[in-house]
């Protein structure tokens, strides 16, 4: 009986045992399911893993959580801040979220100040999370969210590789009004990087000084809190500030003092320090602290003719300059040729007084235009912007405007069409009703034909224009109308001037056909600006909307019966199309090319090799640390340019700088994935390879000999720099 009862116990407590084993799996099981849900893929190359990891178990309609991107970058590779420094680029993410979902924008931590040679990158190395909000909307009904996200990061190391992924994460979406569970997995990681992000500098003083070489940033902690053991400030705007340049930090007894550099080509004056301050303080986690302040004694910056014309120029020497200056502009291309019309139609005026009156409002008209053109440019100047003459032409969509005009204007003198019968009827009798309207906005015509062009003297009249207030400012604008005003008022105002005009007759028909190839050649020539500015498509756009323009206006000159006027019409409106795209297009990041370097091609190399050439091709991107390094201490010197000189290898560049089939290809065809990558290629030899990090003798030797035992095919020659 006693045994019995023994065994009973004995199975009870195994009983229990096996119940604490189940439920203790159980709950593993279920702690790693929910894990695995708050997770996303991995995506894994060779330098980097990454993968989102939620903050919560659940999103909870109407309250924020987090979404982490978490990248595991190898040894010695790094990725890049949201300002990458003298090279790189930054990690993006594009996402694909359910309608109503708000995906907020990456809050960066601090980064670090990655040297690499002369230059010096802001990036990450180890583990790093980039954080993004995330808010469902309070009425989302959907049991759960998926989450789809395209990161494309930019990786290096010796060399720079553009890389990619796709990674998912669907999330369960919990009860309105409760409490998210936080995901105890991520918990470290989250409180992690929101100890690195910056925060407002409470507590905290700032001011900035301009300097000679940039600005001082004083510091002043708060009150008993011991001053920090080093410094960094990184910039939010690119171009400003010089990222290689020392950040000095001194004490003078009331505070501290960190020196900061000026970019040496900056994109914008140093008006403002924009970005973080990073303190740290022994082994302690840095602190990120966010500044925007202004630098004091900064003036916006001046172009050198015009600080040296405002040193040297007067008031009087800058009116009469431009008064030459827009006598002379009735000279110009574009603006002789409607000039010259206006002139020769007072070979057909008798009437004096009309004569006059058509002379004053014509001058009236040109001379308010420069008033607000002026009144525009010191608007945009007093704005902090930075303008001068001819500033309308940076805009695409002006300059594809313009280049309309002067097509339309030389079609008509070419006889294409009639500009009176143009216009409505009603507008079309304002010329002989109102005359002196028609002579006002025949100068506002005048103006803006002009304002493409510069003449003599104005670059000095007008660089001491922006550079003074208002009424000084005013003042040259309003002697450079009155001098292109000038020779119409006098043709008008003084009829024996009059009498040495050529009498009319059938030489003026020639002589008008004549003066639109001058205007087609501003076409021309602003077609090229436009290409410039922003490309090859709104260039074709241009083409298309001239075209259009055109058979519309021969449409209108030939059929003036209501179909063909309704034709030329429809033709005339379509030109909408194309210069709405090109209002929409951006413009083109201008990187120019030494003219020694050709741009690579698979048929040009060919075609250069087929010569009996050696070739030198160079494979690299602006964001690329090592490509820089290389070319600015090796093949931008004086010392390899002399090389190439002597030697006759022809230069190729290969620019990846932008997604590149044909480069990518080539790439791959010599076991390479990523740039910097030199290539010397001799007629009936095989490629040779040179190392990523290129020397003087290296380069040197590899263009004076056929075998160049600086390639990968033999053993490497240390250079010297």
């Amino acid at each position: 009986m006693v045994a019995d009862i023994a065994s009973i116990y004995r199975l009870a407590g195994l009983q229990r045992h096996l119940l604490r084993v189940c439920v203790t799996l159980l709950l593993g099981v279920y702690a790693g399911t929910l894990w695995a849900a708050t997770v996303s893929n991995v995506v894994t190359t060779e330098h980097m893993s990454a993968q989102l990891i939620a903050e919560h178990q659940e999103l909870i309609p109407g309250k924020a959580s987090s979404i982490a991107l978490k990248l595991n970058h190898r040894p010695q590779w790094h990725s890049y801040w949201r300002t990458p420094g003298d090279s790189g680029l930054p990690t993006q993410i594009k996402w694909d979220v359910p309608a109503g979902v708000k995906m907020g924008a990456i809050h960066w931590p601090a980064p670090k100040r990655l040297p690499f040679g002369p230059l010096m990158n802001f990036g990450y190395e180890g583990e790093t999370w980039l954080i993004s909000d995330i808010t469902l909307p309070p009425d989302f009904a959907k049991p759960s969210v998926t989450l789809s996200s395209h990161v494309e990061w930019l990786v290096c190391n010796d060399v720079c590789i553009p890389e990619e992924g796709q990674m998912t994460l669907t999330l369960p979406v919990g009860l309105p009004g409760t409490s998210p569970i936080v995901n105890p997995e991520a918990v470290r990681g989250f409180e992690t990087v929101r100890t690195l992000l910056p925060k407002k500098a409470n507590g905290w003083s700032f001011s900035a000084v301009s300097t000679i070489a940039g600005s001082t940033l004083s510091i002043v902690p708060p009150q008993g809190q011991p001053f920090p053991q080093s410094v960094s400030f990184f910039p939010y705007d690119e171009g400003v500030v010089e990222p290689s340049a020392v950040q000095t930090l001194s004490h003078d007894g009331a505070g501290y003092q960190l020196s900061i550099t000026r970019a040496v080509q900056p994109v914008a004056p140093l008006v403002r320090l924009r970005g973080i301050v990073v303190t740290k303080n022994g082994t302690a986690s840095p602190e990120a602290l966010e500044i925007d302040i202004p630098v004091q004694g900064a003036e916006v910056a001046k172009p050198d003719a015009a600080i040296d014309t405002s040193a040297q120029l007067g008031l009087i020497a800058a009116v009469l300059l431009a008064f030459s200056g827009g006598i002379l502009l009735n000279l110009m291309p574009c603006v002789f040729p409607i000039l010259s019309m206006k002139v020769f139609a007072f070979a057909r005026e008798a009437d004096a007084d009309k004569s006059r009156r058509n002379g004053l409002f014509y001058s009236i008209g040109v001379v308010i235009s420069f008033w607000l053109l002026a009144i525009v440019l010191m608007g945009l100047r007093s704005a902090g912007h930075e303008f001068g003459w001819g500033f309308q032409l940076q805009s695409p969509v002006i300059v594809a405007s313009l280049a309309l005009l002067f097509f339309v204007l030389a079609l008509n003198l070419l006889g294409v069409f009639e500009m009176g019968s143009l216009v409505p009827s009603p507008l079309a009798s304002i010329s002989p009703r109102h005359p002196d309207v028609s002579a006002f906005f025949s100068g506002v015509l005048a103006v803006a034909v002009a304002s493409p062009c510069t003449g003599p003297f104005m670059a000095v009249a007008l660089g001491y224009a922006v550079t003074q207030p208002g009424w000084t400012s005013l003042a040259v604008f309003t002697s450079l109308g009155l001098g292109m005003a000038l020779p119409y008022f006098l043709l008008a105002w003084f009829s024996g001037i009059r009498k040495w005009l050529p009498r009319p007759g059938p030489w003026m028909v020639q002589l008008r056909q004549f003066l639109a190839f001058p205007l087609l050649a501003t076409v021309i020539w602003l077609a090229w600006v436009l290409g410039v500015q922003a490309g090859v498509s709104p260039l074709i756009d241009l083409l298309l909307a001239l075209w259009l323009i055109g058979l519309g206006l021969w449409f209108f000159g030939r059929f003036p019966s209501r179909l063909g006027k309704t034709v030329s019409w429809v033709l005339a409106l379509s030109i909408l199309i194309p210069m709405a795209n090109i209002a929409g297009s951006a413009t083109s990041e201008l990187t120019p090319q030494a003219g020694k370097w050709e741009t690579y091609s698979q048929a040009r190399v060919e075609q250069r090799l087929g010569d009996g050439k050696t070739v030198f091709v160079d494979f690299t991107a602006a964001w690329c640390v090592t490509c820089q390094v290389n070319k600015k201490l090796v093949l931008n010197t004086n010392e390899i340019d002399h090389a190439f000189e002597q030697s006759g290898v022809v230069r190729m560049r290969a620019d990846w700088t932008n997604r590149d089939p044909e480069i990518t290809r080539a790439l791959a065809r010599y076991g390479r994935s990523a740039v910097p990558m030199y290539l010397v290629l001799r007629p009936g030899q095989s490629p040779e390879l040179l190392p990523e990090l290129l020397t003087k003798s290296l380069v040197k030797a590899a263009l004076a000999s056929p075998e160049s035992p600086g390639s990968e095919s033999s053993k490497p020659i240390l250079g010297t720099l």
